[in-house]
């Protein structure tokens, strides 16, 4: 490499990350499917028997708990050389430095299959943490917030209105902020879509931001009574994502990874399959561990993952998954050709 171009690996970290690259590929699995192999795979071992069907998954699972396992002794070890903050930075997402308000959010970054850092994962905030979720809104100029449970159930009073506590100005001693809501429309029976208006005192701009409320996910279930529930949300988040490519997501759940996990875990999976045609829900959620540990923590989310997902590649048009097919096809077809 260094003969074409001198300054290719020319300090220690960069030739220390190759061997953790290295390293990390021949002690991970590769789960890459195709979406009818995918379907294949659940369809097929399901029919066997339920036993067996599960005895695989529960394999990948404890694979992925192994693993988690393994960075977890890794941190700790870290935690004796280096500041806390400097391990868990990537927990921390800050706000605009105001005189006696905490300059920090506790919420996760995480990326889509596609785009760097796009949601902001984080739990229901309380009534004193509330200003600090607006600040995150507008400090970051999010454009879509997904609460995966109802408002009702997220309110300390059972409030239905939740985040929209007046129309009024809201203060505390060194920030001042605008709140209105143009419209609430029931997208479906398990869907609420609001679109929230936010401005500060430091601006004459409003800032908009759409909310997704889902209304069947209470706070007590660790899964959804329904996994189109998910997937409804999804489609319209990448509805808004194609109107805002730049905006980010902001995602809240009861403890901000029992949710979120699996939303994240389904959404980057759909993406993957949309521009791959593939999709390795392994690495999935094993890039969604590594920022957080708690996401994903139980094998009954892990098969729901598969579950929705194979759900999505049913309900797709026909049409469109016979065109994947010749492409496809075509595809094998031509490099058959140019190998011989």
């Amino acid at each position: 490499m260094r003969i074409d171009r001198k300054n290719m690996i020319e300090n220690l970290d960069v030739y220390a990350y190759l061997y953790y690259a290295l390293y990390e590929s021949f002690r991970t699995k590769f789960f890459l499917l195709s979406a009818e192999q995918f379907t294949h795979k659940i369809e097929s071992e399901h029919n066997l028997d339920n036993t067996a069907w599960m005895s695989n998954i529960r394999k990948e699972f404890n694979i992925l708990s192994s693993l988690k396992s393994m960075e977890s002794r890794e941190m700790d070890v870290a935690k004796t050389c280096s500041p806390y903050t400097e391990i868990y930075r990537d927990g921390i997402v800050l706000s605009s430095n105001i005189p006696g308000l905490r300059s920090s959010y506790n919420a996760t970054l995480l990326s889509t299959f596609s785009t760097r850092d796009c949601f902001i994962v984080g739990e229901n905030p309380g009534t004193d943490s509330l200003l600090d979720l607006v600040r995150i809104l507008l400090d970051h100029k999010c454009c879509t917030l997904i609460c995966t449970n109802p408002f009702s159930e997220v309110h300390p009073l059972k409030s239905k209105d939740w985040i929209f506590v007046s129309t009024d100005t809201n203060t505390c001693t060194t920030f001042h902020y605008q709140m209105e809501v143009d419209s609430v429309q029931q997208m479906s029976s398990r869907v609420i879509m609001s679109v929230l208006r936010l401005k500060s005192s430091a601006t004459s701009d409003w800032h908009e931001v759409i909310v997704y409320e889902m209304t069947t996910w209470e706070t007590t279930g660790m899964l959804p009574p329904d996994v189109n529930a998910l997937l409804d949300v999804i489609k319209l988040v990448q509805l808004r994502e194609g109107t805002d490519p730049e905006g980010r997501i902001v995602l809240i759940s009861k403890d901000g990874a029992k949710g979120c996990g699996l939303f994240c875990a389904v959404y980057n999976a759909i993406q993957q399959l949309q521009q791959d045609g593939e999709v390795d829900l392994f690495t999935i959620v094993r890039l969604l561990q590594s920022r957080r540990p708690e996401m994903i923590s139980d094998l009954k989310e892990y098969v729901v993952c598969y579950q929705t997902v194979t759900e999505f590649i049913k309900s797709r048009p026909a049409q469109k998954v016979d065109n994947q097919k010749n492409t496809t096809q075509a595809c094998k077809v031509e490099y058959s050709n140019t190998e011989m």
